[in-house]
């Protein structure tokens, strides 16, 4: 059995030792109490209240330290094997050091990658807008495209003229630019042709009278 002593820490002494110890307390907080009654009462009316709201808050205190100090101790959170604290999240020190630090990593990492994102966001240029650029039409490509446009609204729009858009059936006049006409807009000055008229009789008439000429010398 374990000697009373007063030099005995409260955490290896027996129970029955601790108990003694609360039960001395105890009567010191209330030795304490009437003695601060007694003062009270000497007070005047306007200081007691305030007076007695500081005795009460640093006797809750007291008693608060009291309890922590009659405490038993607590292995650690991570089951290391050590005792903790709850100054230190009921860590032991080793491992409430290595929480620190990582957690003073952690910080670091993501301040670091906050100025990365930073500086890639400030030097990055910002994205270039391709502008192609316009190219003007030949004649030769703006004539075969009006052609294919023609062709194109020739082949929806045969049952109806192409310049008023009436409907004409099997009466319509097919022009030589290939759309489809009434007999109002049938002529090529009524519906503004494009048909190269001119172009089309000279190869006509370069077809129908071919140039012959004799050879200046004699093939050897």
């Amino acid at each position: 059995m374990i000697p009373s002593s007063p030099y005995l820490t409260p955490l290896l002494s027996p129970p029955s030792y601790q108990r003694e110890r609360k039960k001395e307390a105890r009567e010191t907080k209330l030795l304490g109490i009437l003695a601060e009654e007694r003062f009270l009462s000497l007070l005047p009316k306007e200081k007691r209240f305030l007076t007695f709201s500081r005795y009460l808050f640093v006797s809750l205190a007291v008693e608060m330290a009291e309890e922590h100090r009659f405490q038993a101790p607590r292995l650690c959170a991570n089951n290391c094997g050590f005792f903790g604290s709850p100054a230190t999240q009921d860590l032991c020190s080793k491992c409430y050091r290595d929480l620190q630090l990582k957690e003073q990593q952690s910080s670091s990492a993501k301040i670091a990658f906050n100025q990365t994102l930073g500086l890639s966001s400030a030097t990055d240029p910002s994205p270039s807008i391709s502008v192609s650029p316009y190219t003007v039409p030949s004649p030769a490509g703006a004539a075969v495209q009006i052609e294919a446009t023609r062709a194109k609204a020739a082949a929806t729009t045969r049952n109806r003229c192409s310049r008023c858009r009436r409907r004409v059936g099997l009466t319509g006049f097919t022009c030589r630019c290939g759309l489809t006409y009434c007999g109002s807009h049938r002529y090529p000055e009524q519906h503004a042709c494009g048909f190269d008229f001119k172009g089309q009789g000279r190869e006509q008439i370069s077809k129908a009278n071919p140039v012959v000429k004799a050879p200046k010398l004699d093939k050897i």
